[in-house]
């Protein structure tokens, strides 16, 4: 933002380790936040095992890569609830 602000060059700035270097670490710190704040969510509604450790992994690897592994395995997830329901006896 400050580098809009000063009406600097943002892509230049990017190079050169300018103040956009900071806006987008700060946008990407909150993206990464938002991300941890799903992933504990909706581990824990599924009754996910291990939900957690893809926060951990994200410090480790990237949140570009952990998030889109836990909703691959969030749908692995949702798709073993639904055969279970549907394998349940009807009442």
């Amino acid at each position: 933002m400050w580098a809009i602000v000063q009406m600097r060059d943002f892509i230049g700035d990017l190079v050169n380790s300018g103040p956009a270097v900071s806006s987008i670490t700060v946008d990407l710190l909150i993206v990464a936040v938002a991300a941890c704040i799903v992933i504990a969510v909706e581990g824990r509604r599924l009754g996910m095992k291990r939900w957690w450790l893809y926060i951990v992994l994200s410090a480790l690897t990237a949140i570009a890569f952990t998030f889109p592994l836990f909703l691959a395995m969030r749908e692995r997830r949702l798709a073993a609830l639904r055969a279970t329901d549907e394998a349940a006896p009807a009442a």
